[in-house]
């Protein structure tokens, strides 16, 4: 990765790429795990600093922290920082303001970086199943591409024409729930789950990831159990997920 690539993911998610260009980031989001890894966690470090639905709660944790750790700094015009990597270096007051907000973070998701280490899906594949449906391949770029709020109406009007994919369904309800659709999410991981398809494992290791990242550990742990030890990759993973709550 260079420090062009990086330009690139920043001018595609502020939406400065044209459409061509911005097929182009999708597709070598696929092609590359590399940079795939990098958009992800761009998009994820960006969704954090635009959550308006946190705003009114951080802020009162930044004024009691502040006056913690900076009594003397007190007045300061706090100003909106440029995303870091658009930032040459970090030096003094901008470092613990960082600080500051890194700590506000953690009373404010507490379960936050045990999701994050944990939602890391497997790639969508739909095209490969001989569909016409001209919405089959964009959905599965944007999903790949970790795009999922574009991904999510894609999804909606492939499952329109082919509802018994239920590897689309799991992905949509993995859309819904990284776009904070978690009502929906839970809903469709609840009959995948309750199915005696393939994927009804699946089903469960999506419900506990979603009680992860509401903190109900006790619920994840339930969940954790329905997995069949039978399907060693998602044991493996609900192991370590285990040990972590």
């Amino acid at each position: 990765m260079t420090d062009k690539d990086f330009q690139i993911i920043d001018a595609y998610l502020q939406g400065d790429l044209s459409e061509e260009d911005r097929q182009g980031v999708e597709e070598r989001a696929v092609s590359s795990a590399a940079f795939g890894e990098a958009l992800r966690e761009r998009r994820r470090f960006a969704a954090h600093l635009a959550a308006k639905s946190h705003e009114e709660a951080l802020r009162p944790t930044l004024s009691v922290l502040g006056e913690q750790f900076f009594p003397d700094q007190q007045g300061a015009v706090v100003r909106p920082l440029r995303p870091w990597w658009r930032r040459p270096a970090v030096y003094g007051s901008a470092a613990a303001i960082l600080l500051v907000f890194a700590l506000a973070l953690s009373f404010l998701f507490p379960s936050g970086n045990t999701y994050a280490e944990f939602a890391q899906h497997d790639p969508l594949s739909i095209t490969e199943r001989g569909t016409a449906l001209a919405d089959a391949a964009a959905a599965e770029t944007a999903f790949n591409a970790g795009d999922y709020l574009r991904a999510i109406p894609l999804l909606e009007r492939y499952l329109a024409d082919q509802a018994e994919d239920e590897r689309a369904r799991l992905a949509l309800g993995i859309a819904y729930l990284e776009s904070n659709e978690d009502e929906k999410a839970v809903n469709i991981f609840t009959e995948i789950a309750a199915s005696e398809g393939a994927l009804a494992a699946y089903g469960n290791w999506y419900l506990a990831l979603a009680a992860v990242k509401r903190g109900d550990s006790a619920a994840a742990l339930i969940f954790l159990d329905k997995i069949p030890s039978t399907d060693t990759y998602l044991t493996e993973k609900a192991n370590r997920l285990r040990a972590s709550l």
